[in-house]
């Protein structure tokens, strides 16, 4: 790692090591001008020399996050029971997500104006958790409300 005081290269530039922060940066000055802000930069990724060569610390892979944006109703719920679900039942959720979702975010943006943001951010989001009384039961209008339209 690189010490304050020592000299690295990036991008055919010289600099010299100002600082390590309490973050763990280095805070880097280019040798060639006075002038600008020094370059802020993760002092274990710094390149630098030690005993005469030139050291380039390889970075952390970093693990692939990816987002989906579509979800497949019968897919989430088929990987949660062991039993057979109907199409109605799978629409009835779909109906039941989308409408969730949609007052979700309706109430989040009230949320998020109310505290003067511009952005809607997750902490605006209401988590949804049902309890026990809530859960247990039979609802036959469910099965009218969810039956295909012929």
């Amino acid at each position: 790692m690189i010490k304050v005081g020592g000299l690295t290269v990036i991008d055919f530039k010289t600099y010299t090591c100002l600082e390590i922060d309490e973050e763990g940066y280095a805070h880097l000055k280019d040798v060639t001008t006075a002038q600008g802000r020094p370059k802020k930069m993760k002092a274990t990724l710094v390149p630098y020399f030690e005993d005469g060569v030139f050291i380039t610390p390889e970075p952390e892979p970093v693990e692939k996050f990816r987002l989906r944006t579509k979800i497949s109703v019968r897919k989430v719920a088929k990987e949660e029971v062991e039993m057979p679900i109907s199409n109605a039942a799978i629409r009835l959720l779909s109906e039941w997500a989308d409408t969730y979702i949609r007052v979700a975010i309706i109430n989040a943006q009230s949320n998020a104006l109310r505290r003067g943001a511009r952005t809607i951010q997750a902490g605006d989001i209401y988590w949804f958790e049902p309890n026990s009384l809530q859960v247990e039961g039979y609802w036959p209008s469910h099965d009218e409300y969810a039956k295909k339209e012929e």
